[in-house]
């Protein structure tokens, strides 16, 4: 019973807050979303959960309605993505007009009469200017109906350009909360946690490195030690840290941190990002340069400690408070979007390498 009234949902069982990890990156998203779950539509209203990809969203979005049902069966939860959303509104409107068996009266009463509405990734509707506007009267509906809200994005509310101010004002009434990427404990934990539920072999020194190796998201983390396990399962070998690393293209060697310079740091990031140093050295402010140059600000202070005015004079005269602009951006952004960790961390790799 309980698994049919999940799948109506467009819940999933497996997702659950016993299979979720929670540790210092998730910790208030996590205490938020199980009091939520506890008290639907008193405790906190609406839920605005933001992260970079594959940090766990969904998987915590998702456990709030599958607990919900588990402990109030006669609940009507309603689970959808935002491009899902979308779709559906699409089928909607063109049963209007003669086409398809979705019409926008079963559209609107299918989330407009949830006592928990669960939209996940809404920045796939930003921008749409009819599903803005049919999400914007649904969430007013449910919210005047004190439902539970919890919404999900890629960011926050502040940074939808496209988003109206009636709409992510709503979102402030309630609590925004973001999930930061795992640090190295968090990601051990979850490596050792995923080995233990199956039984895979593998040594504690290997969940180790690539735990160590793999550090923008779960996904991510997940599929490396899933390609590291197939390959050992594929080839007939046993798994050793020797054998990961050479699955997942690493050198199993003490890497020394040797001092690097502004120049080489420079020269790396005009490698990755294809752009001359003149041009970030200029005064152009073009969006493919504007980025390049934020990362060099950022690793010439990370790696060499330069003071700002110095770094300033270094990228073409600019005042220190630019530098600190330029650092600060870089430091948030990445706390929440996997591809610049990822691009900063094959800079990175570029700089020792040379």
């Amino acid at each position: 019973m309980l698994r049919e009234k999940q799948s109506k949902a467009g819940l999933y069982p497996k997702y659950t807050f016993e299979t979720y990890v929670m540790g210092k990156n998730n910790q208030l998203a996590y205490a938020v979303a199980t009091t939520v779950a506890e008290r639907p539509g008193e405790a906190y209203n609406p839920v605005f959960l933001y992260s970079g990809v594959g940090l766990g969203k969904t998987h915590l979005i998702q456990a709030i309605g599958n607990k919900i049902l588990e402990k109030k069966p006669g609940t009507k939860v309603v689970y959808i993505t935002g491009e899902s959303f979308t779709n559906e509104l699409i089928e909607s409107i063109q049963s209007g007009k003669g086409k398809g068996r979705y019409t926008s009266n079963e559209f609107r009463q299918k989330f407009r009469k949830a006592d928990v509405f669960l939209i996940d990734d809404i920045q796939f509707i930003i921008g749409r200017g009819t599903t803005t506007e049919e999400f914007f009267h649904t969430y007013n509906a449910l919210y005047m109906a004190q439902k539970q809200i919890i919404i999900t994005s890629d960011r926050p509310p502040k940074d939808f350009n496209a988003l109206e101010n009636r709409i992510t004002s709503r979102f402030s009434s309630g609590i925004i909360v973001d999930i930061q990427p795992p640090d190295l404990e968090m990601r051990t934990a979850i490596l050792r946690r995923k080995r233990d539920e199956n039984h895979d072999p593998v040594p504690n020194d290997v969940i180790d490195l690539i735990a160590e190796t793999v550090d923008t998201n779960v996904r991510e983390l997940e599929g490396a030690y899933l390609r590291v396990l197939t390959d050992a399962k594929t080839s007939n070998f046993d798994i050793t840290k020797e054998t990961a690393a050479k699955t997942l293209g690493q050198s199993i060697k003490e890497k020394e941190v040797r001092p690097v310079n502004m120049n080489q740091i420079l020269r790396a990031v005009c490698t990755y990002y294809s752009v001359k140093s003149n041009d970030i050295k200029g005064k152009r402010r073009t969006k493919e340069l504007v980025l390049p140059r934020q990362v060099a600000m950022y690793l010439i202070k990370d790696l060499t400690k330069t003071p700002l005015m110095s770094i300033g004079e270094f990228l073409g005269g600019r005042d220190h408070t630019t530098i600190i602009y330029g650092v600060e951006k870089v430091e948030k952004e990445s706390a929440y979007l996997g591809k610049l960790r990822q691009d900063i961390s094959n800079v990175k790799q570029i700089i020792y390498a040379e």
